[in-house]
C-alpha cells in the first residue's frame, strides 16, 4: 500500500511524463502547465505548427484534469512563483461549500500569499509557505505538514504534502491536502483509552482469541496480586475461578450470542485469599465477526458483598439473640405452609411470651434482662428439633414453627420440653438466680387456618388466653366460640346501620416538620358517634370491619369524607394534605386507584398530591401482584403512598426496596418506649437510616413528649406525629390549632437543647 507522499510523487512523475511527450512532439520543451482552456502559462520552446501544438496542449490539459479529478485528495498545481494554475474537483468542492479556510482558494491565486494571510493558525500557515517555497526552489524534495482546519460541520485535520513537478529543478509544484480527521480522532481515542486503561480502578485484562493475556492494567495487578510479567503471555486461567460446573460453557454461549457476559464470581488472589468479584467479558470482532480480542473487566466487590451480608443479617436476624426476626418469620412461615400443603402435613405455630419478665428488667437492669433473653433463645433452640424454627419478635415475645408434627402427643411433648427448660433457673449477677415461665398459644395448619396472618393471629389470641388463665401454660386456639361469632355478626350489622346514618366522623391528627414547625399534613382517624354508647375509638369496631364483606364499603365512606373535608378547608383558604388508611383487602381489589381518581375528579380544586393513602406494612409485603399494581397506579396518578406501622410487618430489605411508597411511618410502639428501651431506640434509628438509604421520607408516630421529638431530631427524623404535638381533633379545630402552634413555636428549642 502506497503512502500519500508516494502517491503525490507518482502524480508529479505522471505529469512530467505527459509534459515530456508534448515537448517531443512539438519540437521544443514545455516548461509550464496549461490551464483548463488550453491557454499556456510560461510556454517556451520551438514554435512549430501552432495550431497542432495548441490542440496537443488542450488534450494534455484534459488528460491532466482527468487525472487530478479522479483523485479523492484536494490537489492544486503551482507554477514557479506559487500561482495556482489548476485544482482538482475535490479541492474546488471543499473550498466552495465546506471550508472557511482561505487556503482552499481558487485558480489564479498565489498560494504563498494566501498562506501568509491564512485564517488558519499563523504559525502553521507560515510554516506551509516556507516549505512550499523550498520545494519550488528545489531546496527540498518534499514537504509535509499536519494542521487543523475549522469547517462548519466539525473540526477537521489535513496533511499538506508538496513535491516538485521537476525533480531537482526549480519550477512548479504539486500541493495535496489529505483529510486525516478519522486517523486523528482514532489516535485521540486510543490515547484516551490508554489513559483510562491505566487510570481505571477496575482491573482490565486483554486477551487474544485463544485466551492468552496480552495486556493488564495496574489495577488488576493490585486486585489479583500477580505482576504484569506473571500474567502477560499466560492463559487467562492464571486468574483462576473457583470451580463452578457449566460456568465456562455459559460464558461462551453468552459471548457467542450477545458479544458480552457479566456476572459475579469468586476468585483467588495470588496469596490464596478468596475474594468476590464482578466480571464483565466483551468480545471485539473483525468485519467478518471473528474474535480479535476479549476484554475482561473485574471489580473487587468483597467489601460490598460483606456489607450487603451484614445488612441482610441486621434486617433478618435479631441483633441480641441472633434468632430470625419478625421480618424473616414471614418468609419462614410462608415456606413452612407451602411445605405442609404439598406433603399434607400439620404445622404448629406457637406464640410464646415470657411471664413476669418486666420485673427482671426493672430490678436487675436491661443488660441483665438482655442476658436472660439470650439464654432463653439458646434453651429454645436446644429443646426443639433441627427442622423447627425459633424467631424473636421483640421484647420477650418469640414464635416457634414446628413443621410436620403430630398434634396427638408429639406436640404436647415438645411444648412440655420447652416449659421444662424455661423453668430451670437463670444465673444472673454473679451467681444469683432467677426463674421465668412462659405462656404459649398455638394454632395448627390447616385445621385452624391456612394463611400466615391468620395462624399468627390465632396463636397470639391463644397466648393471651393462656395468660388470662393463670400463665405458665400453653393453650390451643379455640375455634368453637359460637357466641363470639354471633356477637361479631351483630356488631357488623350495627356498623352497616351506622354507615347509613353517617354516624362515623373523623378526628384529624397533625403531622409537623420539627425543623421549621411547618404542618405537613393531617391523618384522618375515624370515630363512631354511637347513638347509645357515645364516641367510640377505632379499637371498638375496626377489627369487625377488617376482612368482612363491608370492608370495601367502609373504605369508600372514609375516602369520600376525607375529600369533602379537604375541599371545605380549601374553600377556607387552608391547603392541607390528608392521609387515610387503606386496608390490605382494599388494595387487592382491582380498580381501587381508578375509583380514587374518579372521586378526586369531583373536586377539581384539589390536587392528587393532597391525598395520601397509608397502608399497613403487613398488607404491602404479601407479595400480591394486585397490591403492587394498585400502589403503582396510585403513585402514577399523583397520590402519595405511606407505609404505616413500619417495623411490625416483618418485611425484608429486598421486598421493601421494591415497594412503591414515598414515606415510612415508624410504628408508635417503638417510638413510645425509645427513651427507656435501648432496643426500641436502636430499631427507630435503624429505620431512619434505612429510609434515608432508600431515599424515602420518614415520619415517627407516637411522639408523646418533646423529649421524644428532641431524640428524633438528633437521629435525623424531622417529621413527627403524636400526642406530644397534638391529639386528634375535629376538623373545625384544625385552623385554631395551627395558629396556636405557630405562635408558641415550641419546636425552636429542639435543635439547640442537649
Amino acid at each position: 500500500m502506497t503512502t500519500p507522499s508516494e502517491e503525490l510523487i507518482g502524480l508529479a512523475s505522471q505529469l512530467r511524463e505527459i509534459e515530456q511527450r508534448i515537448s517531443e512532439v512539438s519540437g521544443g520543451t514545455v516548461d509550464a502547465i496549461v490551464d483548463r482552456e488550453g491557454r499556456p502559462h510560461l510556454l517556451r520552446g520551438a514554435q512549430q505548427d501552432l495550431h497542432g501544438r495548441v490542440e496537443l496542449q488542450r488534450r494534455f490539459s484534459e488528460q491532466q484534469a482527468a487525472i487530478l479529478d479522479a483523485l479523492p485528495a484536494h490537489i492544486a498545481l503551482l507554477d514557479a512563483e506559487g500561482n495556482i494554475v489548476a485544482v482538482n474537483k475535490a479541492w474546488r468542492q471543499f473550498g466552495e461549500t465546506n471550508s472557511p479556510d482561505t487556503r482552499f482558494c481558487g485558480e489564479g491565486s498565489n498560494y504563498l500569499d494566501v498562506c501568509d494571510r491564512s485564517s488558519g493558525a499563523a504559525a502553521e500557515a507560515s510554516e506551509a509557505a516556507a516549505g512550499i517555497r523550498a520545494v519550488l526552489n528545489a531546496q527540498r524534495e518534499r514537504f509535509s505538514l499536519e494542521y487543523p482546519c475549522h469547517s462548519p460541520d466539525q473540526n477537521r485535520w489535513f496533511n499538506l504534502i508538496s513535491a516538485p513537478l521537476r525533480a531537482g529543478q526549480p519550477g512548479g509544484a504539486v500541493v495535496m491536502h489529505i483529510d486525516i480527521t478519522e486517523r486523528k480522532l482514532a489516535e485521540m481515542s486510543l490515547r484516551r483509552a490508554a489513559s483510562l486503561f491505566g487510570a481505571s480502578n477496575d482491573g482490565v485484562l486483554i486477551t487474544d482469541p485463544d485466551g492468552i493475556i496480552r495486556d493488564v492494567n495496574p489495577a488488576f495487578t493490585l486486585i489479583s496480586g500477580y505482576s504484569s510479567h506473571e500474567l502477560v503471555g499466560q492463559p487467562a486461567a492464571i486468574h483462576p475461578r473457583l470451580n463452578t460446573p457449566g460456568l465456562s460453557e455459559a460464558i461462551d454461549a453468552s459471548l457467542a450470542a450477545q458479544g458480552h457476559w457479566s456476572g459475579e464470581l469468586r476468585a483467588r488472589r495470588k496469596s490464596g485469599e478468596v475474594y468476590e468479584q464482578k466480571v464483565s467479558v466483551s468480545v471485539i470482532t473483525d468485519e467478518n465477526q471473528h474474535p480479535l480480542n476479549y476484554i475482561i473487566i473485574i471489580s473487587d466487590i468483597t467489601r460490598i458483598k460483606a456489607h450487603a451480608a451484614e445488612l441482610d443479617r441486621v434486617a433478618h436476624y435479631d441483633a441480641l439473640t441472633g434468632l430470625p426476626n419478625r421480618r424473616l418469620l414471614t418468609d419462614r412461615l410462608e415456606q413452612a405452609i407451602r411445605h405442609a400443603r404439598r406433603y399434607e402435613e400439620v404445622l404448629a405455630v406457637c406464640y410464646l411470651d415470657l411471664d413476669h419478665f418486666k420485673p427482671i428488667n426493672d430490678h436487675w437492669g436491661h443488660s441483665t434482662g438482655d442476658q436472660v433473653l439470650v439464654d432463653v433463645a439458646r434453651r429454645l433452640e436446644g429443646a426443639l428439633r433441627e427442622s423447627d424454627t425459633v424467631c424473636r419478635l421483640g421484647g420477650d415475645e418469640f414464635v416457634l414453627l414446628l413443621p410436620g408434627i403430630d398434634p396427638d402427643g408429639e406436640l404436647d411433648r415438645a411444648l412440655d420440653r420447652i416449659m421444662e427448660v424455661l423453668h430451670e433457673p437463670f444465673d444472673i449477677n454473679g451467681g444469683k438466680t432467677s426463674r421465668v415461665s412462659a405462656s404459649i398459644g398455638m394454632a395448627l395448619y390447616p385445621e385452624d387456618g391456612e394463611d400466615a396472618d391468620a395462624l399468627l393471629r390465632y396463636a397470639d389470641q391463644a397466648m393471651y388466653s393462656a395468660k388470662a388463665g393463670g400463665r405458665d401454660r400453653y393453650l390451643r386456639f379455640d375455634r368453637s366460640a359460637a357466641q363470639r361469632l354471633k356477637e361479631h355478626s351483630s356488631q357488623l350489622q350495627s356498623i352497616v346501620t351506622g354507615l347509613e346514618r353517617q354516624e362515623f366522623i373523623f378526628h384529624f391528627q397533625p403531622k409537623v416538620d420539627l425543623r421549621d414547625g411547618k404542618l405537613i399534613g393531617v391523618e384522618a382517624l375515624v370515630r363512631w358517634q354511637h347513638p347509645e354508647h357515645g364516641l367510640l375509638s377505632p379499637a371498638r369496631f375496626l377489627d369487625f370491619v377488617i376482612g368482612s364483606e363491608i370492608e370495601i364499603r367502609f373504605g369508600e365512606y372514609v375516602l369520600d369524607a376525607a375529600l369533602a373535608q379537604l375541599s371545605a378547608w380549601q374553600q377556607q383558604g387552608l391547603t392541607l394534605q390528608v392521609s387515610i388508611n387503606v386496608s390490605g383487602n382494599e388494595l387487592r381489589q382491582p380498580g381501587l386507584a381508578d375509583r380514587i381518581v374518579e372521586r378526586l375528579g369531583q373536586y377539581p380544586e384539589l390536587k392528587p398530591g393532597q391525598l395520601e393513602i397509608e397502608v399497613l406494612e403487613t398488607a404491602a409485603i404479601q407479595n400480591n401482584s394486585q397490591v403492587l399494581l394498585t400502589l403503582n397506579q396510585c403513585r402514577e396518578a399523583g397520590l402519595q403512598v405511606s407505609l404505616d406501622d413500619f417495623g411490625t410487618g416483618y418485611s425484608s430489605l429486598t421486598v421493601f426496596r421494591q415497594l412503591p411508597v414515598d414515606t415510612l411511618k415508624i410504628d408508635q410502639s417503638f417510638v413510645r418506649d425509645m427513651l427507656e428501651d435501648a432496643e426500641d431506640c436502636s430499631i427507630v434509628e435503624s429505620v431512619i437510616h434505612m429510609a434515608r438509604a432508600f431515599n424515602r421520607s420518614v415520619v415517627a408516630e407516637g411522639v408523646e413528649t418533646m423529649g421524644h421529638a428532641r431524640a428524633l431530631m438528633r437521629m435525623g427524623c424531622h417529621q413527627v406525629q403524636g400526642y406530644g404535638i397534638a391529639r386528634p381533633m375535629p376538623a373545625d379545630q384544625i385552623p385554631g390549632w395551627i395558629a396556636d402552634w405557630q405562635r408558641e413555636k415550641s419546636w425552636e428549642t429542639l435543635g439547640t437543647t442537649n
